[in-house]
């Protein structure tokens, strides 16, 4: 129990009187752990484990094992196709058809444009189609052959969903991928 400066048992030095043994003398409130992503060990209160923490011994390996993950040519292509403003403007033509709506339930709030055919399959397809050339050394080369790729910019691949019912769908077809 804490007392306001003047009242007769305040005291700056606490509840804690000379010779007073704590209740939690010779338990300790550290835990040794090994981090996730460079395997240093180091230590971490006991109580922050139950909070979702100690995977990693720093911030910076933290954001390590989440941002670098081995990508393949198609993954790292296909981000270079995203940027391309032919894809902009696909994705602006599904949305203009759909009259700016989620297809599912009718929400105009966070707006994505779903691929019924999946980005990744058109990517390996149209990589297929042009394997004379490599995904890593002519990626400058691929994103002009992209641009008069027909299958990318087909409007009917394309539905207007909302954030929400987006995540069902992608949902969906993971399990369907599974099974």
């Amino acid at each position: 129990m804490t007392f306001k400066i003047g009242h007769e048992h305040y005291t700056t030095k606490g509840d804690f009187k000379k010779g007073h043994i704590p209740w939690n003398k010779d338990i300790s409130v550290w835990l040794e752990k090994e981090c996730s992503y460079c395997g240093k060990s180091f230590k971490i209160r006991k109580c922050h484990i139950t909070r979702g923490r100690g995977k990693y011994c720093s911030k910076e390996c933290m954001i390590k094992s989440i941002t670098i993950h081995p990508k393949t040519p198609a993954d790292s292509i296909a981000v270079k196709f995203r940027l391309l403003d032919e894809y902009k403007l696909w994705r602006m033509d599904c949305l203009r058809r759909d009259w700016f709506k989620c297809q599912e339930c009718s929400s105009k709030d966070k707006l994505e444009v779903h691929h019924v055919k999946l980005f990744r399959t058109l990517v390996e397809e149209f990589l297929s189609t042009y394997n004379q050339f490599s995904p890593i050394e002519d990626r400058e080369t691929l994103a002009r052959l992209a641009v008069t790729y027909k299958p990318f910019w087909d409007i009917d691949n394309g539905v207007t969903y909302c954030r929400r019912c987006h995540r069902v769908a992608e949902h969906r077809l993971r399990n369907k991928e599974k099974s």
